[in-house]
This record gives structure tokens, C-alpha cells and sequence, in this order.
């Protein structure tokens, strides 16, 4: 086999093989670290209710994971609280917050059946990704298990009837990357299997008749 042709029957190989060095060349970019979480300072309850969009009692009633999630500790999680009363903002009976998967990324840690005071911003803080309806809760922003239940510094309210929107479950461009990668490294053996499949099915070529010397000089000296 010449070279040309060894470099042909090769040459279905390279866009698999490309999309496999892609897909490994993400796989750094998509690893996320684990973080800990650092609060600038630990405020009052007035200054995290003037902050908040949202302040509330109630029972942590469902806790999940929602979208694309890698295994970090800033991956989202969602908790539906069954909301008792309100202090801040327009917050429906069930209502569904945002938060980091794990405290180290300063996430709320919320156990089903547990009664927590949340102050609730809306949108994410640059760990937690959450939409402009979403609301998000975080430690540093003064969400905690309640203690008595009650906010002494405001008057509080009935919360609306019904359920707010619930967080989305989309796919992020991050989910999207690491599909990729996973479908590139996994296209890789599955083409190296599909060219030897081919190359054995394939009949050997037969070779070239070689003619004799003798009758390529007669047919020179014509």
C-alpha cells in the first residue's frame, strides 16, 4: 500500500478523532471546583430584609435538583416551601426558591419539614444561576432555620393563593458543552469499530500482472 492510499483509508478517522481532542480539551473547562463560602459580613435582620425582594416563613416541603447538574457544589437545587407568612414582598402559598446544591457554596441546605426564615433576592449572584422571576436564596443573604417563626422587625401578611411559577428546568450552555464532549469521546471508538468492520469486509485488491522484462524491451525497441 503507498502512502497515498494509507493516508486515504485513514482519512475518515480524523473527524472523530477531532471531536474526541474536543471533547477532552473540555472536559478541564467544564470541571467546576468546589467552593466555600465566604460572607463579606454577617449583617442584622433589617439589613438583609432591605436587601431582600422577598421575606417569608415556611416549611420546606420538596427539595430537587432542576436542569443540567455536574456534580458541583453550585449546582442548582430548588425548594418548594409551603409559606406561612410574609413579610416582604408578593409571595403565593407555595412558592419555589432557588439555592446552591450545597452550603460550601453558601446554598441553604433546606430539609424537608424544616421551618426557615428566607430572604429571597431575584435572579442569580454569579455562583447559582437563576432567572429574573426566580427567586434565590443563600446563606450570606440571611436565609436560616426560624427561630419562632416570626420577624419581629415587620408587620407580617397572608401570602397569595396558589403556586409561583416554578423554577425552570432548562439546559445551560454548560450542559450543552459537556454533551458534547461526552458524545465526542464516545463517537471515538465507535468509528475506530465501524473502519475495521469495514476493512475486514473488504476484498483484498487483486495485484497488478507484472509483466516480463523481455517483452516490455520488445515492445520498447518497436
Amino acid at each position: 500500500m503507498n502512502p497515498k492510499q494509507r493516508s486515504a483509508r485513514h482519512r475518515p478517522l480524523l473527524p472523530a478523532a477531532a471531536i474526541a481532542l474536543l471533547g477532552l480539551g473540555l472536559v478541564p473547562l467544564l470541571a467546576t471546583p468546589a467552593m466555600a463560602c465566604s460572607c463579606v459580613a454577617a449583617l442584622n435582620d433589617q439589613a438583609y430584609a432591605e436587601s431582600a425582594d422577598a421575606v417569608f416563613v415556611g416549611r420546606v416541603d420538596e427539595v430537587h435538583p432542576t436542569g443540567w447538574t455536574s456534580g458541583s457544589s453550585t449546582d442548582r437545587m430548588v425548594a418548594t416551601i409551603v409559606v406561612d407568612e410574609v413579610y416582604k414582598g408578593d409571595v403565593h402559598t407555595y412558592t419555589d426558591v432557588v439555592t446552591a446544591r450545597s452550603g460550601a457554596s453558601c446554598g441553604i441546605d433546606p430539609v424537608v419539614g424544616e421551618t426557615l426564615l428566607v430572604f429571597a433576592q431575584y435572579g442569580g449572584d454569579g455562583i447559582v444561576a437563576a432567572a429574573p422571576d426566580e427567586l434565590r436564596a443563600s446563606l450570606c443573604a440571611g436565609t436560616r432555620v426560624a427561630d419562632g417563626g416570626q420577624l419581629t422587625l415587620l408587620d407580617g401578611y397572608a401570602p397569595l393563593a396558589g403556586t409561583s411559577d416554578p423554577a425552570s428546568s432548562g439546559f445551560p450552555l454548560l450542559g450543552w458543552l459537556s454533551f458534547v464532549a461526552v458524545a465526542g469521546l464516545g463517537a471515538m471508538p465507535v468509528a475506530l469499530w465501524l473502519r475495521l468492520r469495514g476493512r475486514l469486509d473488504q476484498p483484498e485488491p487483486s495485484p497488478r500482472p507484472v509483466r516480463p522484462r523481455t517483452e516490455r524491451a520488445n515492445r520498447t525497441s518497436l
